[in-house]
């Protein structure tokens, strides 16, 4: 009995002696587990914090491009496009602003006595890990400080907006100088400019298919008017076209549409050798891939330099080069370019 006794004692301490050793090993288990989910949750946090501090640089490269753009230009005089004299006019770009923020540029700018000549709009997409897909709508602008009273701009229309804005504008005697389509929270949206002046007769619509725009295009050129500006935006799996045309005289023009980037480049060296300029551009990304609109004309003798395809800061340098030989920005457009942002652009004197 005794030495029963004495083994199930041994036994006893044997099972204690392994269970504090268990015990012991699970609890350097979860000490190690907390210690590798502790360094998981670090390092989650340190790429989130990488890609937060990554968006916030490239949120301050847009905007301190706009800021350069601004600065730059904001006191700089260039020459009108539409004058052979010496006369100069304050000319004024943004470039890539957010669509939130325009208003209130807007504003600042007409407080300063400038109006809006050119509109672009664009919407960008943007992959990011712990965000997903990104898109947000961006403008350029390019204003002028002359004395003209009559105007009015608008952006953010929806199609019945515009529809209703053209016709109370064109009953009052303004014109539609420019008419610019683009996406915005995934609809599409209008920018209107008008212009109170006598002009030669023009027509303009918008909405339409590549087909129903062909059609209209045939038409209007049978009776004698000429395409002034095209603007595309791709929606739902169809482009759709705001066009505006009127029956100015600007001897030979050509205008093609939804050409991709090769055949731009050829068409745009042909009316070179032809003697016509471009005289209008928008570009129209559909799955990242840029289709261009381009408009050629004979009306006016300028000097011009345009590129395309290239990014912010080549834009800024191209931008900074002309404007300093007194070249005038006529034209810049954003487009999106498989994963980057694009731009083309025209500068004449």
């Amino acid at each position: 009995m005794g030495i029963a006794k004495q083994e199930i004692t041994i036994n006893a301490k044997n099972i204690r002696k392994n269970l504090i050793k268990q015990s012991k090993a699970i609890a350097d288990a979860k000490v190690y587990a907390q210690k590798q989910a502790a360094q998981a949750d670090q390092r989650m946090s340190d790429a989130r914090a990488a890609q937060q501090q990554l968006d916030r640089k490239k949120a301050d490269y847009h905007n301190q491009l706009g800021d350069h753009f601004d600065k730059a230009l904001l006191n700089h005089n260039t020459a009108k496009a539409h004058s052979a004299s010496v006369e100069r006019v304050p000319i004024h770009v943004i470039v890539s602003i957010p669509e939130g923020t325009y208003q209130q540029a807007w504003q600042n700018m007409v407080d300063s006595g400038y109006r809006p000549i050119y509109f672009n709009g664009y919407e960008i997409s943007k992959k990011s890990y712990f965000r997903g897909l990104n898109t947000q709508t961006f403008f350029n602008v390019i204003f002028i400080k002359d004395q003209r009273g009559g105007w009015a701009s608008f952006h953010g229309l929806d199609s019945q907006q515009y529809q209703d804005t053209f016709n109370r504008y064109s009953r009052s005697g303004f014109r539609l100088a420019q008419i610019n389509c683009y996406l915005s929270g995934g609809q599409i949206r209008y920018a209107p400019i008008f212009i109170k002046e006598s002009w030669p007769a023009w027509v303009a619509y918008h909405g339409l298919t590549r087909t129903e725009h062909q059609s209209r295009f045939n038409d209007l050129v049978k009776q004698g008017y000429r395409l002034a500006n095209l603007s595309m935006v791709y929606y739902g799996g169809t482009i759709y076209y705001a066009a505006l045309y009127d029956k100015q005289n600007v001897g030979g023009w050509m205008a093609l549409a939804q050409i991709d980037s090769a055949r731009y480049q050829t068409e745009f060296d042909n009316n070179a050798k032809l003697g016509r300029i471009l005289s209008y551009l928008d570009v129209c990304s559909i799955n990242g891939v840029p289709y261009f609109s381009a408009i050629w004309d004979s009306s006016r003798r300028l000097s011009y330099y345009a590129r395309h395809n290239i990014d912010a800061a080549t834009y800024h340098s191209e931008y900074l080069k002309m404007t300093s030989q007194v070249w005038a920005p006529r034209i810049v457009t954003g487009y999106q370019n498989g994963d980057n942002v694009n731009y083309a652009a025209m500068w004449s004197q």
